[in-house]
């Protein structure tokens, strides 16, 4: 019942979200400013889906952002996809003509919808990758499966579990 919500820059998305636009919703109450960007640290977001069958879950949504999970050096999300060997798709030959179609992403939309929507899947596909990657590394190294918040709270986890095994517990 939990699920992560992850991508990358969840400042420049999440305030898009309807709810998000309700002062008292569950995403704006839950979401947190951390190094400019929203995640979920304290509070999860309380979703409830129906069941075909009749009655309904609730499911625990917790918002993480690929921004605050990346090296210091490689927190663009072509970086990300560069570490894994799962590059993030083009939009043009020149570095001047992509930052052009970035800035006018409703006109590409509207004139190259095959490839806008290829390079939106392959940006959450990289996001998916990753937090894969960091779920398996934060488990061999911490022993908990789960998707840390910031690349910082796995290496404290980390830290405690190394002066725990040398006995240095509070």
């Amino acid at each position: 019942t939990d699920i992560y919500f992850i991508a990358h820059f969840t400042r420049a998305d999440v305030p898009g979200f309807q709810d998000f636009r309700q002062k008292e919703s569950d995403i704006r109450l839950a979401a947190t400013n951390v190094r400019n960007t929203f995640v979920s640290i304290y509070k999860d977001i309380k979703i409830n889906v129906p069941l075909n069958a009749g009655g309904e879950v609730e499911l625990s949504l917790k918002l993480r952002d690929t921004i605050t999970l990346a090296p210091a050096l490689r927190k663009s999300l072509l970086e990300v996809g560069k570490m894994l060997n799962f590059e993030k798709i083009k939009l043009a030959d020149t570095d001047d003509e992509e930052k052009r179609i970035k800035e006018n992403m409703k006109e590409f939309k509207s004139q190259n919808w095959g490839l806008f929507k290829e390079y939106g899947i392959r940006d959450a596909e990289v996001c998916v990758k990753y937090a894969k990657e960091l779920i398996e590394i934060n488990h061999q190294e911490t022993q908990r499966y789960i998707m840390p918040a910031t690349l910082t709270s796995m290496a404290v986890s980390k830290l405690k579990l190394m002066w725990k095994d040398k006995g240095w517990e509070a």
